[in-house]
């Protein structure tokens, strides 16, 4: 195994990961110009508590009401820039504090929210899949596989998270990291400390690295030096490793947060550029206000805080990071409190190639989608189109290169073009 191959197999083998080894290439390479993370918001977050605010007004189902969109008050959505968000919702307990607030406030001049997206569907799967990679087929690769095929074969971790690849590539969970960087932890013994002192720990193994050296010279049996090669090469992989946990905070996180300085440490040390996880439980068919508030301060949090480990890498210019969830949920509350599926929703976009303080897009008081002119972007409900989770990704793609490629010709979108992000 050539030493540039180990860390790469460790990425992927059974026992960092419980799956298959990955397809073996370069354990390092030098860092690419153009970073992504994709979070989902798994199960269909409400946008009407989030960034397409609509406050307490009347839903009517033909001329029939339905109650109010929201519980908090039309007079009390806010706005950050250009930007407007919601309030938490009245009588809802939130001992995290203003996230939301913070968060838009924070990210505003590089934020990007598109509304009225039509997700086309309203079922888990589909809406998902729209989510991850644009297009509702099983066979469709989602947009963090196409990126790490097209750009990150030559690293260690081409992809990080959990994503639909259909072969073109490999994905590493986040915790993996985790878990490697604790091999070069030789001499730490969970909870008690370490084995011996450090200076005598390195003494043994620089001993037993030059008892190595002499021996696989000395060694004239192809199956000894194979067997040596492998050794010498996983000692030698330990700089990539503890090249990832020179970047790693000096007391790291938990959760979501934790696999966002995994994320960010892995590209700042040039082991990966692409990621695409899932956060979170949005599906809240009850008790929603409660619920969708605790769910959207995690979330809110992590993606901050991803921002400040990118920042405190210096990386943060170079990376694009991609929110949405299945679809949105309904403009009226069900019996439990909860509102059901809607397939109409809202994407949050912010980064490298992103113009900030914008919003593109719109739905009516009854959040339907509004039609745009693709030119303009302007409301054009006589003669524009919807906007797609197609529509969206065929933007990604523009952004990242994509578009015309292999690829793209590959796993098309079967959908016209038009630049959302221009």
């Amino acid at each position: 195994m050539k030493r540039r191959r180990f860390l790469k197999y460790m990425a992927g083998s059974s026992v960092v990961m419980g799956s298959s080894p990955f397809l073996l290439q370069k354990a390092y390479a030098a860092n690419p110009d153009h970073f992504f993370v994709h979070v989902h918001a798994n199960g269909a977050w409400d946008t009407t508590s989030l960034c397409d605010p609509k406050g307490d007004q009347v839903f009517y189902d033909e001329d029939q009401s339905r109650g109010p969109i929201n519980l908090y008050k039309t007079s009390d959505i806010r706005r950050a820039g250009n930007i407007t968000f919601a309030p938490y919702h009245s009588g809802v307990e939130n001992p995290d504090g203003d996230i939301m607030g913070d968060f838009f406030n924070r990210h505003k001049n590089r934020l990007m929210v598109i509304n009225g997206v039509d997700h086309g569907s309203n079922n888990h799967r589909d809406g998902g899949r729209i989510g991850r990679r644009g297009n509702a087929s099983a066979g469709m690769p989602d947009f963090g596989a196409l990126l790490a095929s097209n750009y990150g074969q030559d690293l260690a971790m081409p992809l990080i998270g959990a994503a639909y690849t259909g072969g073109l590539t490999t994905v590493t969970s986040p915790d993996a990291i985790t878990k490697m960087t604790a091999l070069t932890q030789g001499n730490k013994v969970y909870n008690r400390g370490t084995l011996m002192p450090d200076d005598l720990f390195d003494q043994i193994q620089n001993f037993a690295a030059n008892e190595l050296e002499q021996r696989y010279y000395a060694e004239d049996q192809a199956q000894h030096l194979a067997a040596m090669d492998i050794l010498k090469n996983s000692r030698a992989n330990m700089d990539d490793l503890n090249r990832v946990i020179s970047y790693l905070p000096t007391t790291p996180s938990s959760g979501l947060n934790g696999a966002m300085e995994n994320i960010a440490a892995a590209f700042a040390s040039g082991i990966s550029a692409f990621a695409s996880i899932g956060n979170g439980q949005f599906d809240h068919h009850d008790n929603l206000h409660q619920r969708f508030t605790e769910s959207i301060n995690t979330y809110l949090a992590g993606i901050d805080h991803l921002w400040s480990e990118l920042e405190r890498h210096g990386i943060s210019d170079r990376t694009t990071v991609i929110m949405c969830s299945d679809f949105g949920r309904t403009p009226w509350m069900n019996n439990r409190a909860g509102k059901d599926h809607w397939a109409v929703g809202s994407w949050m976009l912010m980064g490298k190639g992103i113009r900030g303080n914008q919003v593109i897009g719109s739905t009516t008081k009854q959040l339907k989608a509004n039609k745009l002119d693709p030119n303009t972007l302007e409301v054009d409900n006589d003669n524009g189109a919807l906007i797609t989770g197609a529509m969206v990704h065929q933007s990604l793609r523009e952004l990242a290169g994509l578009r015309g490629s292999v690829l793209d010709n590959s796993f098309p979108l079967n959908s016209d073009f038009v630049d959302l992000l221009v």
